[in-house]
């Protein structure tokens, strides 16, 4: 049996401030420093065989730093981008968005160009996971991507249910899932 791990990025001021940011890319602020730190405490002693990142810097700076403290290679993949915000990317969060662009049935836009996200999951997460699951040779992946690939992640593992977007992941925190 194989494990799969993820890890959201650091939290970074955007995260705080509540502003859609999905391809842009920003820095991980010295305030994350400590995060970062525990982080890298809690991950030393797994044995990882492979590392997935998103290349946006603040998740792929927080992959390369676990990769040399376990000595493990990074394959970078595009699949893990953030979901793509269109044009609200940069702009504040409106009470209710979240909630909307969570909505499976729904599958909504928000008039705004925002990747759907049945889109976002049958051309990138599922096809990805899936792959990773052919490979299931009693290895441990980590994911290091950000909050919206975190939660298709967990909808996968969670029988595609719509509870399971719901869910919103902590940064710099291990979510454990079994293949």
């Amino acid at each position: 049996m194989s494990t799969i791990l993820f890890i959201r990025h650091p939290t970074c001021s955007h995260n705080s401030n509540r502003v859609w940011c999905s391809r842009t890319d920003v820095e991980i602020p010295y305030s994350s420093n400590n995060q970062i730190e525990n982080l890298l405490k809690e991950i030393k002693p797994i044995k990882i065989n492979k590392i997935f990142t998103s290349p946006k810097k603040r998740a792929f700076i927080l992959a390369e730093k676990i990769g040399q403290l376990v000595g493990t290679k990074l394959e970078i993949s595009d699949s893990l981008l953030e979901r793509d915000f269109g044009e609200l990317e940069m702009t504040n969060e409106i009470d209710g968005q979240k909630e909307e662009m969570s909505d499976w049935s729904l599958n909504s836009d928000l008039s705004k160009n925002v990747e759907k996200i049945q889109d976002m999951y049958f051309k990138r997460i599922k096809p990805f996971l899936n792959n990773l699951i052919k490979d299931d040779e009693n290895k441990t992946y980590l994911i290091v991507s950000h909050s919206w690939v975190g939660r298709l992640i967990n909808f996968y593992f969670n029988g595609e249910k719509q509870e399971a977007l719901t869910y919103s992941p902590k940064n710099c925190h291990i979510y454990k899932y079994q293949i």
